[in-house]
């Protein structure tokens, strides 16, 4: 039996759920939720310090429950207020360091499809085409298909908790504030269907409409409570919500029967919201769904999906722009002699930095397909404004980066929009890359250099390299003598061992 958690840290709620692996089969043992509102009273895209205290005792509560699974088994994923906020870095280097597993700011369209792979894990399969929806505290998710992978994720940079503090900030209710609201919700909503080009049509034809969050339990339970209807929201049974709060049945600090005291202050916005997608969508109801993203993070965890997932993104996308796949396993194949050599002491065991050097030699040269002059840049540009199924934001922006700077000028200072020790250890990962690629000029099986490694202390590298390889050579020769004033900007002290050369 395996015990394994996720934890999900969204803009207004932090959620731990615990689950044994048995036999194949999920059990969860344990959901443990606490309101943090990380995204409440943020100022010019900057969380506040109240905030992020109130986010850090949360995980030190969370910690106590965690401490006695294996690390590996933890996984961490933060949403919109840590994707948009400036100073996001802040709380993620005190919860890594609190928790000691790496903490993934996953896209909203990597949020979306989480989502949907959670509900979907809680219904019957079938091959109807299903809309999930997800209103969180900064964002709402949308994510529409058949089966477990669905063909449409959007995200909208609308939530409760924001909506709360732009339209309701003194909890104070009117009709207007409510209309305000929604309109601008609609507007939001429309604007990012239509630059995305998502169809309309599938969305209202969709046979189920799903919501889960607690923003859609919480509409479903005042419906149910006032007898409007029951276990979904339908457009009238919204229409008598809206009307209970305008009419003045509304209560400050209660709000309406049904209404759980710690959903009070962020339920107008929610309803506002609902009912803005109703509006655009014009759907027939929404069904409660009791699931979540956390589901989708554990089913993903617990059968090694997520790795797969992005082990096929990189690959379909090598594949796309029609990279040298043997130039590739050469390249790749290199990179990882060098990581053998310098892993314990320039990476300690953190396995993920092998995965990420893998996918970047995987994708090094997709930017040739649009020109052969700074595919280099032409490849980052296509890694970090694609939608790479299965990575969170801040990895696509790493391996962006390391395509980047496989080759010519050191981008020294981009690395710096990393915490240190993490931004540190990807300009070692780079220059791996581009020691892999200089040493694979001849693109060549037969010219490889064997054997090959490396001997490392925190400051230098020294490759070792077969006797009088060098000499045979020229041009991998001449660009390692210009590496070794590139690799200055990423503290890399780059030698050659003159026993072999």
């Amino acid at each position: 039996m395996v015990a394994r958690a996720v934890l999900d840290l969204g803009s207004n709620s932090f959620r731990v759920l615990l689950a044994d692996e048995e036999n194949g089969e999920l059990i969860v043992r344990e959901k443990l939720k606490e309101k943090v509102q990380l995204l409440r009273s943020s100022d010019n895209g900057r969380l506040d310090p109240a905030a992020i205290e109130r986010g850090i005792e949360s995980i030190k509560r969370f910690r106590q429950r965690l401490s006695s699974l294996d690390r590996a088994n933890i996984q961490v994923c933060g949403t919109h207020a840590l994707r948009q906020s400036d100073n996001a870095a802040e709380f993620v280097i005190a919860a890594e360091e609190l928790l000691g597993v790496p903490l993934q700011i996953i896209s909203g369209e990597e949020e979306a499809r989480l989502i949907y792979c959670g509900v979907l894990h809680h219904l019957p399969t079938n091959n109807d085409t299903r809309l999930v929806i997800d209103i969180g505290g900064g964002s709402s998710e949308f994510a529409y298909g058949t089966g477990f992978a669905p063909s449409v994720t959007v995200s909208v940079d609308m939530g409760c908790v924001s909506y709360t503090d732009e339209f309701f900030p003194d909890q104070m209710v009117t009709e207007q504030s409510l209309e305000r609201a929604r309109a601008t919700a609609v507007r939001s909503l429309q604007s990012v269907l239509a630059e995305r080009s998502v169809s309309m049509v599938d969305l209202q034809q969709a046979e189920q409409v799903l919501g889960t969050s607690g923003t859609i339990e919480s509409i479903v339970q005042v419906a149910d409570a006032n007898g409007w209807s029951s276990n979904e929201i339908t457009p009238e049974s919204l229409a008598d919500i809206r009307a209970a709060i305008c009419d003045q049945r509304w209560i400050p600090g209660i709000g309406l029967p049904g209404l759980t005291p710690n959903r009070v202050d962020i339920f107008p916005a929610g309803v506002a919201l609902v009912s803005a997608i109703f509006d655009v969508l014009k759907l027939p109801a929404i069904r409660y769904a009791n699931a979540s993203m956390q589901e989708g993070m554990l089913y993903e965890q617990s059968r090694r999906r997520v790795e797969d997932v992005q082990w096929r993104t990189v690959r379909d996308l090598s594949r796309r722009f029609h990279v040298d796949q043997k130039q590739v396993a050469r390249v790749r194949n290199t990179a990882d002699r060098l990581w053998q050599s310098c892993r314990v002491p320039w990476f300690g065991n953190a396995e993920e930095y092998r995965r990420l050097l893998g996918w970047a030699c995987e994708l090094h040269e997709i930017g040739a397909q649009v020109s052969a002059t700074h595919y280099h840049r032409h490849g980052s540009y296509i890694i970090a404004n694609g939608a790479l199924r299965g990575f969170a934001r801040q990895q696509q922006a790493q391996l962006a980066l390391l395509v980047r700077s496989h080759r010519r000028s050191f981008p020294g200072l981009a690395f710096g929009q990393f915490e240190a020790v993490h931004g540190l250890r990807l300009m070692r990962l780079s220059a791996l890359l581009r020691l892999a690629v200089i040493l694979e000029r001849s693109r060549s099986d037969a010219e490889s250099p064997s054997p090959l490694s490396a001997r490392v202390n925190e400051h230098s590298l020294v490759l070792e390299l077969p006797q009088g390889w060098l000499d045979q050579h020229a041009l991998s020769q001449q660009e390692l003598a210009e590496e070794f004033q590139q690799l200055k900007s990423a503290h890399v002290d780059l030698q050659l061992d003159d026993l072999l050369l």
